[in-house]
């Protein structure tokens, strides 16, 4: 499914034309048709090779929809607001990360304070307080749970954080030699300081899988979690909250 095709190729197929080569045209229509049939079957079928080889690469989860307000005189906090849609992860305020502080939820018009909320409802529109770079981090909890748990869960964070604590949070089989490792080290450890997007770990019911890759170390990775175990969902959900909850200073991204 590579090597020159389109434009390169035809330009190529004009080089007899201009020499005026006998039989010119017919080397260029060749190349033409050769071109046309390489795109044909092997454009549309790129993608499904990659995933049936499993070297294809997560696709980028869609954002929430968000509305941000500027505080005047405040840089070190943003008011933040989602509307709550029909499948997004029920949470509530006890529920957020130490950062992120609930403010208000407009429910049916009413203005309600987030003891008075409570769990969140489909149609509520939540107002929240949080430092600006950690805005992104609060898309992943109001995302629909279908996107959540497409083809499989993928969890970002921070290549940072130790194995130790993602198995402890998501109840991963982490083998003891393993679990003071970060992440950006245990893939170091496995590729000869060589990994790349795409990389995965296995441990148990998922994997670590390597998202972004910064001068040779990972600084982004997702956990990955299977299809046949989706019924999991809860559980990796709960995890995610607790995680987000510690605040980790050394990252701003899960």
């Amino acid at each position: 499914w590579a090597g020159l095709r389109g434009a390169v190729s035809i330009f190529l197929a004009t080089i007899p034309m201009l020499a005026g080569l006998p039989g010119a045209h017919t080397y260029f229509n060749i190349a033409f048709i050769v071109v046309v049939t390489s795109l044909l079957l092997h454009g549309w079928t790129l993608a499904l090779a990659a995933r049936r080889l499993d070297v294809a690469l997560a696709d980028p989860l869609r954002e929430p929809q968000r509305f941000e307000i500027d505080l005047p005189g405040q840089s070190e906090h943003e008011l933040v607001a989602y509307p709550v849609a029909a499948g997004t992860v029920g949470i509530r305020a006890d529920l957020l990360p130490e950062w992120a502080r609930m403010v208000l939820v407009v429910r049916e018009g009413k203005v309600l304070g987030p003891e008075e909320a409570g769990l969140l409802l489909a149609r509520d529109y939540v107002y929240l307080l949080t430092p600006p770079q950690r805005v992104h981090q609060l898309d992943r909890l109001f995302m629909l749970e279908e996107l959540v748990w497409g083809q499989d869960a993928a969890f970002p964070f921070a290549g940072e954080i130790r194995l130790g604590d993602i198995g402890e949070l998501y109840g991963l089989p982490i083998p003891l030699r393993d679990q003071d490792f970060t992440v950006a080290a245990a893939f170091a450890d496995r590729t000869d300081d060589r990994p790349a997007p795409g990389m995965r770990i296995v441990f148990g019911h998922a994997a670590i899988e390597v998202r972004q890759v910064e001068n040779g170390r990972v600084t982004l990775a997702a956990l990955r979690l299977e299809r046949d175990d989706a019924g999991r969902g809860t559980q990796f959900i709960q995890g995610f909250l607790r995680l987000a909850r510690k605040g980790r200073n050394q990252s701003d991204t899960f």
